[in-house]
């Protein structure tokens, strides 16, 4: 066995980067383990420093997940210090107040606010009293000046269809059309890799392995003990965190012998823990996206690719917000420019789950992705997806409105077959350690233990009970600060 320290983090994402940080600050000697690669600022490769490139392996995962009819979607997960929070597209959207209704008594959202405040550095509405201006996450919006043509068109078109224009998504009640918040400086994406993590390195009792892909974890007495990496190595901590996202924490949990008894038996682990949820409860975003034919001219400034979102809520649903339209331009692959919108669905019907295949590390995921099933999820989709279109053509940059409106005249059942057909993932997913009041419901308790065991906690967006109206970034991290409070 190697030097023994006071916790072990596993996974450097957007909670594991906070919770190292903030625990070496505490005093205590920290060791932060990533199964990817450790960059430092200056050897962050291209596809990472700048916002909209591709990320391909050994960046990316390179997990899917199994949807309606069999399809196999791509779904994104950062493999490397900073976690997706390193990969994303640097959109800083809250969750919501509502959101918060579901979960655990300590965290709805009178107890978040707080934590949504200290962690941001909002660089327009810093001084309102639901923002922050001295957290280490940058948020800034563009402003209508740098916009494309495309995007004032956008904009206008909603409101002339009657959205109200929001300047502020991040203000509590607000909804409508106006400029996306996001963690960037320019098109520099600030990861917590960047912001948390890279400042804290100077702190001699934080240590930071990259290429550290942890196999199990170790127990003795009932109590967490330490780690064993793929490679055999053994290390021991007094604590151990686990913070390597939705997917990654079911896995490790099945392979330590921790989730439901007679399956991890059955991938060959000697059941440790008896908790059968782990891995399951899964939710997340289901995306369709429509297209338009435009005038070229609108693509101007398109560098910056997304600039502006419409929140809305569907007809007939007691849910405000399920739905989300977020406008950008491109030439498509017969040169023609469009107009695409993405349609998420937030708050979806139904529960997937990530199970793993097998007990070794390296063998992939089953995660069963079930969204585009529900009536009801694709009944909602279908108007933001009519929806999108109407304010398509509201713009007057659309060249060809017959194609357009030969689109919105599909009927239902053909609509249907377009969504089964071409329905995306959105990499947003929380819940499969869900946090609960009993273990028979969920995998972790108030305050992050896992339920059962000693010295384990999960932080991270994994333990949040229901996908929010929003993506997760913003929420992992105010989710590590707020457990780490409640943890001293």
């Amino acid at each position: 066995m190697s030097t023994t320290y006071d916790t072990i983090v596993i996974g450097a994402g957007s909670a594991g980067c906070v919770v190292a940080a903030r625990t070496a600050g505490d005093g205590q000697r920290v060791l932060l383990l990533e199964a990817g690669p450790d960059y430092r600022p200056d050897e962050l490769p291209e596809e990472l420093r700048t916002l909209s490139l591709p990320v391909t392996w050994p960046h990316d995962w390179r997990d899917e997940v199994t949807s309606t009819r069999d399809r196999g979607l791509k779904y994104m997960r950062g493999r490397v210090t900073g976690g997706s929070s390193a990969t994303n597209g640097s959109v800083a959207l809250r969750a919501e107040p509502p959101d918060f209704e579901t979960w655990p008594r300590g965290w709805q959202w009178p107890d978040m606010l707080p934590y949504f405040c200290r962690i941001e550095h909002d660089l327009d509405f810093g001084d309102r009293p639901w923002h922050g201006d001295r957290g280490p996450i940058p948020v800034v919006r563009w402003p209508r000046a740098t916009w494309s043509g495309l995007q004032c068109a956008y904009h206008d078109a909603c409101v002339s269809v009657g959205f109200p224009a929001c300047a502020d998504h991040n203000e509590p009640h607000t909804s409508g059309i106006g400029p996306i918040p996001m963690n960037r400086v320019e098109r520099l994406r600030q990861s917590n890799l960047l912001v948390y993590l890279e400042p804290a390195r100077a702190n001699p009792n934080l240590i930071v392995r990259g290429d550290a892909h942890v196999r199990r974890i170790l127990f003795g007495g009932g109590r967490a003990i330490g780690v064993e990496l793929v490679d055999g190595e053994e290390l021991r901590a007094a604590s151990i965190v686990l913070s390597a996202g939705v997917v990654q924490n079911p896995l490790l949990l099945w392979r330590s012998g921790i989730g439901p008894a007679d399956r991890v038996r059955g991938i060959g682990v000697e059941p440790l823990v008896d908790l059968p949820h782990v891995g399951f409860n899964v939710t997340d975003h289901l995306v369709v996206s429509s297209y338009a034919p435009i005038d070229a001219d609108a693509l101007a400034n398109t560098v910056h690719s997304i600039q502006t979102i419409l929140r809305l809520s569907s007809t007939d649903s007691f849910r405000t917000h399920d739905l989300q339209l977020t406008p950008f331009g491109r030439r498509n692959e017969q040169g023609q420019a469009e107009l695409v919108q993405t349609v998420a669905l937030q708050l979806p019907n139904g529960a997937g789950s990530i199970t793993p295949t097998a007990a070794d590390p390296a063998a992939p995921p089953l995660i069963a992705w079930p969204f585009a099933a529900d009536a009801d999820n694709v009944r909602r989709l279908r108007e933001g997806w009519r929806t999108s279109l109407e304010v398509a053509n509201a713009t007057g940059l659309v060249t060809d409105r017959p194609l357009v409106d030969r689109q919105l005249a599909l009927d239902d059942e053909g609509l249907d077959e377009l969504i089964a057909r071409d329905h995306t993932a959105f990499y947003h997913g929380v819940g499969s350690c869900r946090m609960g009041v009993d273990p028979s419901s969920s995998v972790v308790d108030e305050r992050c233990n896992v339920w059962k065991v000693d010295g384990l906690r999960i932080i991270d967006a994994s333990v949040a009970p229901t996908v929010p109206r929003a993506n997760t970034h913003l929420l992992a991290t105010a989710i590590a600060e707020c457990a780490l409070d409640l943890s001293r």
